[in-house]
């Protein structure tokens, strides 16, 4: 019978979740649609177009001339962009790698359940590995 831990789950369980509440307290997005730091739009059109992540809107302004403290706004937006681009891609590759030591875990149950189901049919292990 598999050893049981605290609130009565699995070491890997617990294990696992360990590691998601790990990654969780680290990140720096706390949802899919927001972004690393709150910015200040140029104007209030873009902030719509932002928050609503409808970037066909903005695609749509009519181009015109910034003002010097427009285009520091806009080049900060962008950096602020690209930093939630690389969390995005960070988070997406902690979710890959949770998937991966999923599926490992998945392997171990399938080899531990072939495992019981040679015994319950009285067929000896070693039998079998050499069949493999």
């Amino acid at each position: 019978m598999a050893a049981k831990t605290k609130n009565n789950l699995s070491p890997t369980h617990e294990h696992m979740q360990e590691i998601i509440e790990g990654l969780n307290d680290a990140q720096r997005l706390q949802h899919w649609n927001e972004l690393v730091e709150n910015v200040n739009a140029i104007d209030p059109s873009l902030a719509i177009a932002i928050d609503s992540g409808r970037g066909s809107v903005v695609k749509a302004f009519a181009p015109r001339p910034l003002t010097a403290e427009e285009a520091k706004l806009l080049f900060h937006l962008v950096g602020v962009m690209i930093e939630t681009n690389q969390a995005l891609q960070q988070h997406a590759q902690q979710t890959a790698e949770l998937v991966n030591q999923w599926v490992g875990h998945f392997k171990g149950m399938f080899k531990t359940a072939r495992m019981i189901e040679s015994f319950a049919h009285f067929k000896n292990l070693h039998d079998e590995e050499d069949d493999e």
